[in-house]
């Protein structure tokens, strides 16, 4: 069992997450080569909405779709992330680290472009239902 640390706690859909547990999850897939979990204020009465960057291994396409699959045999249906976003190497910052605030800006731009009254969600996001 996963024991992380308190401030990468959230609450969403009435549930308090731990997104390390996510990731855990995640990485112990063996199709991943980084992920980060990371979560995004919704504003609404879901409360902190999850979303995954990740960097597949090796060269096999692999979508949001399939991956959320992998995933949903591992943790509860609530911890499975509503975004998805794939990267060919996920951003740091100067000390090397996963630069999480980058990633959780990244989906916040791209949540309030979803209020784009065309109803398309943006070309570099997914979301896998």
């Amino acid at each position: 069992r996963y024991v992380g640390r308190k401030d990468s706690q959230i609450k969403s859909r009435g549930y308090r997450i731990e997104l390390g547990e996510i990731e855990a999850a995640l990485n112990s897939l063996g199709c991943l080569r980084e992920c980060a979990v990371v979560g995004v204020e919704t504003g609404g009465f879901e409360g902190t909405m999850i979303c995954c960057a990740y960097v597949p291994d090796g060269d096999e396409a692999l979508s949001p779709l399939s991956l959320k699959q992998r995933l949903s045999s591992l943790v509860p249906r609530y911890m499975l992330p509503a975004r998805w976003h794939t990267y060919d190497e996920l951003p740091k910052n100067p000390n090397g680290k996963i630069d999480r605030s980058k990633i959780r800006d990244t989906f916040s731009s791209e949540q309030s472009d979803d209020a784009d009254p065309s109803g398309q969600a943006p070309a570099s996001t997914e979301v896998a239902r």
